[in-house]
């Protein structure tokens, strides 16, 4: 699960899209996690938000820290361009990045020729 799915790339650049609902998934999460604290609700419910968040950690975050290292790069050079809304699903952020700052990890396999 990667939270910037990439949705076009040129020779020049490669345009990321952010998944809204992974944010929104966290915001949820962390509720019910507070909701069962202000509740006095059994201690396993709390422990269970709790695994919820651990998991949104390995599943979601550590698979997308190159490509949010990558546009960080961009970001500091000055060499991004953003539209759109983090909280939006009808107008999602995208993110343009020069195909310079893209990583060998966050770039698809080459085929060989010989493949084809």
């Amino acid at each position: 699960m990667q939270i910037f799915k990439e949705i076009s790339r040129t020779d020049t650049h490669v345009t990321y899209q952010y998944q809204s609902m992974y944010g929104w998934l966290m915001y949820g999460i962390l509720a019910g996690w507070l909701a069962a604290i202000a509740l006095d609700l059994p201690r396993w419910i709390e422990f269970a938000f709790v695994a919820l968040i651990l998991a949104y950690f390995v599943g979601v975050f550590l698979p997308s820290r190159p490509r949010n290292k990558e546009i960080q790069q961009a970001m500091r050079v000055g060499m991004v361009q953003m539209s759109g809304s983090r909280w939006s699903f009808s107008n999602p952020l995208n993110i343009k990045v020069p195909l310079t700052f893209v990583t060998s990890q966050t770039r698809p396999p080459e085929t060989s020729p010989e493949a084809k």
